[in-house]
This record gives C-alpha cells, structure tokens and sequence, in this order.
C-alpha cells in the first residue's frame, strides 16, 4: 500500500475515535443535565419548550432525541470502524 494513503487512513481513524469519545463526553454531560433537570423540574424548562407541554411529553420528546442521538453515534462508530479494518486490509495485501 502506498504510504501516503496509509498516512491518511491513519490520521482519518486517528481523528474519528478521538470524535467518537468527545461525542460520548457530551452526550454523556447532555445525559447528567437531563437527569439533573427531570429530577428538579423547574418551570423554566417548560417555558422555554412553550409553555404547552407536560413533563410527560419533555420527557418522551427528550429520551426519544437521546435515542437518535446515540444510534448516530453508533452509525459514526461503524464507519471509524470500517475504514480501521480497510486500512488494515490493504496494509496486509501490499
């Protein structure tokens, strides 16, 4: 395999699990200031989603957010994943 390629492909995998754990720190300070605020429930969060909503309805709107959130994460974590092994294909065919 060309070196520079090889270069590449290390700086790209290097750059996507360095993301992929910054994503999983904010997401996981996202989580604590969920849990933190559905625990209190103060009326400013109501307030500032409209004024209309329930709890109920935050709380349902907020985990199914978290939900899509994490499986993008995952999708992210694949391709990191895929261009590690691709890289190590094509290092061992050279």
């Amino acid at each position: 395999m060309d070196e520079m390629l090889d270069r590449r492909l290390r700086a790209i995998v290097g750059a996507g699990w360095r993301a992929a754990v910054i994503g999983m720190i904010v997401f996981l300070g996202m989580w604590g200031v969920y849990v933190a605020a559905m625990h209190i429930r103060p009326e400013w969060v109501l307030d500032a989603w409209g004024g209309l909503l329930s709890w109920e309805t935050v709380q349902m709107v907020s985990l199914c957010m978290f939900g899509a959130l994490k499986l993008l994460w995952f999708v992210f974590l694949f391709g990191v994943l895929f261009v590690e092994l691709l890289r190590r294909r094509l290092a061992r065919a050279a």
